[in-house]
């Protein structure tokens, strides 16, 4: 029997989506505002959830019962027809959790209520999101050529993302990049930071959930794409699915503009006011730098050639040969407690001040904090500003991990 619950769960999919749409249409003829159906679903949660549920069930069994009684449950299970439509429905299924994970753990966990508010404001945008997510998993299941496991597959990648992702605004105050992923050599230093926060007990039963799917699907029918299928869709999936990814001068970026807000100057509002699916794909860029319109290297050498011209050459004496010994610390943690709308009954920092007053001394205002400090020292090292940086580009590790560059450090 389990078998042919598992080889008509699409038709479950199916009848879910149509007992969903068809409330929507009903909602919207009665009344005119789709919010309202947003609205009802949102207070009513536990019982819409169940009444849709029970109701795209039992139009299942129904269905199935019919096939039985005209003997064409054989014909229609082992039909490729309906193996790629049963991959359609499970990618888009896919596609509207795996979007729908991603607000819950980027906007608040331990309140569904927001994410549901989220999307009852920005439909638009988190349909782009699911779309852009169902095109991935249609992509992966293809690649696989199995419905089950390439979904499988696809919904464990979107939950260890929007995992990522949670964690990583936890610990650092910012969003997940995809520049991120350069560093997962530093893995092993990261894990020790988050061991805390993570739940053994959640953390044992993810595990044990996946080995029990697993053991179920190696003894569970199979939904094979037929591998012809497969040729004639993958390479229109892949370059859809890379116009998506890379949308900058490809047709993808009029929905980005139409259905989107995209504002990269901030990254906080720009994946919360536009997702972080959206977000996080605006930051993908092939160019951490871009070159500037009309650069050349005869440009430079005409603008070295000029300024040497309107600045005066430095003159030599015996005092200028001395080089004096800099001691440059950058410590991201010390600050100014004093600064802040509070008393104390002795200065915290009272030795340092009355150091300050004797030597040259100031005040700096760091442009990051929690995240991205890197890119202060790199500013502070080489005097080079990060607005000629793409956001989210990171000088260190995209451009000088292999290159020597002149900073104060080498000329000291």
């Amino acid at each position: 029997m389990y078998q042919r619950i598992i080889q008509f769960l699409p038709t479950f999919i199916f009848y879910l989506f149509l007992t969903i749409f068809l409330y929507g249409i009903t909602i919207i003829s009665f009344t005119g505002d789709y919010n309202l159906a947003f609205d009802w679903a949102q207070i009513h949660t536990a019982f819409f959830t169940i009444l849709v549920s029970l109701i795209a069930l039992l139009l299942s069994f129904l269905t199935v019962w019919i096939l039985v009684k005209k003997e064409l449950i054989t014909q229609v299970a082992n039909s490729r027809v309906y193996h790629l439509i049963s991959a359609f429905l499970f990618a888009t299924f896919i596609g509207l959790v795996g979007a729908l994970l991603f607000l819950i753990y980027h906007i608040d966990l331990h309140q569904l209520g927001k994410s549901i508010e989220w999307i009852q404001e920005y439909t638009d945008r988190y349909l782009l999101s699911s779309f852009i997510l169902g095109l991935l998993a249609f992509g992966v299941i293809l690649l696989t050529g199995e419905v089950y496991i390439g979904s499988g597959i696809s919904i464990l990648l979107f939950f260890i993302l929007a995992l990522t992702n949670h964690y990583k605004k936890i610990f650092r105050n910012e969003p997940l990049f995809p520049n991120d992923f350069i560093q997962v050599t530093q893995l092993k230093e990261v894990i020790p930071m988050i061991r805390e926060s993570i739940s053994l007990s959640t953390t044992i039963l993810v595990v044990i959930s996946v080995i029990a799917l697993f053991v179920l699907w190696l003894r569970s029918p199979k939904l094979k794409i037929d591998w012809r299928i497969r040729i004639i869709l993958i390479l229109p999936i892949m370059f859809i699915s890379k116009s998506f990814l890379f949308f900058e001068d490809t047709f993808a970026e009029k929905y980005y503009e139409k259905y989107s807000a995209i504002m990269p100057w901030n990254q906080q509002n720009n994946y919360y006011y536009n997702g972080p699916v959206i977000g996080m794909i605006s930051n993908i860029k092939t160019n951490i730098l871009e070159e500037p319109e009309g650069y050349s290297e005869k440009r430079v050498t005409a603008a070295v050639e000029n300024m040497k011209k309107e600045v005066k050459p430095f003159s030599s004496d015996s005092k200028a040969d001395k080089k004096p010994n800099i001691v440059f610390v950058m410590n991201e943690s010390f600050w100014d407690p004093t600064k802040l709308d509070l008393s104390f009954s002795k200065d915290p920092l009272e030795h340092t001040k009355e150091l300050m007053k004797k030597y040259p001394s100031g005040s700096m205002l760091s442009p990051a904090f929690g995240g991205e400090t890197a890119n202060v020292e790199f500013e502070a090292l080489t005097s080079y500003s990060m607005n000629t940086f793409n956001p989210g580009g990171l000088p260190f590790q995209h451009i000088l991990s292999k290159k020597e560059y002149p900073s104060f450090a080498l000329l000291i």
